[in-house]
């Protein structure tokens, strides 16, 4: 999912840190705890992250809760992973659903 920071409107970015999840680098990706264990990650490893159409390399990994399987990104930093195919029948963008992969 892409999330705006606390210091962000619409796209304009006021402040580079995100007090509300405890962020001060936006190219940060936001991962479960758990996830993180798994992959033997810890906070501030660096991670590319990869869709079918872009990727973002060297990216900060930092554990958030959220749920397992899902990982969380700045936008607009992260909309080089999201495609402009739409949903044929209702018209929704990709953004509610990007498969990703982390490289690490």
């Amino acid at each position: 999912m892409s999330v705006r920071s606390e210091g962000q409107f619409n796209s304009i970015i006021y402040e580079e840190t995100d007090s509300y999840r405890g962020v001060d680098n936006r190219w940060t990706v936001l991962l479960n705890p758990d996830d993180m264990k798994a992959m033997a990650l810890s906070a501030g490893d660096k991670v590319d992250v990869v869709s079918a159409h872009c990727v973002m390399k060297s990216v900060h990994a930092q554990p958030f809760d959220i749920p397992q399987g899902n990982v969380m990104a700045y936008y607009p930093e992260a909309d080089v992973l999201i495609g402009l195919d739409r949903d044929k029948r209702s018209h929704t963008p990709a953004f509610k659903s990007v498969a990703v992969q982390l490289v690490y």
